[in-house]
């Protein structure tokens, strides 16, 4: 299951919607936002001025993977399969790779 509006997005710009979806789901969820501060060391003035960076979007990516019950709770929020995290963070890295 994929959610609708990534339907249309082009494939090189998945893991980025996909970012700025887990980021919405994180600023709804301040418990899970803590979590993700708690872990990544992001502060809240960095998230605010790194949002746009495709670091900070890995990081999103790979805090939905640590944690099986917020991913799923992510991914039945927003109708992504979970199955796509993985390779939207990948495509992500490879973007990361080829910025360097």
């Amino acid at each position: 299951m994929v959610n609708k509006s990534l339907r249309n997005t082009k494939n090189q710009d998945i893991g980025a919607e996909i970012s700025i979806q887990a980021l919405s789901f994180l600023a709804a969820n301040e418990q899970i936002l803590g979590q993700f501060v708690e872990q990544t060391g992001f502060s809240f003035d960095h998230i605010r001025s790194d949002a746009h960076t495709t670091e900070f979007q890995i990081a999103l990516l790979e805090f939905l993977l640590s944690d099986e019950s917020v991913l799923l709770t992510f991914c039945s929020n927003t109708s992504i399969d979970p199955a796509s995290i993985q390779p939207a963070r990948d495509q992500l890295n490879d973007k990361l790779t080829r910025e360097m």
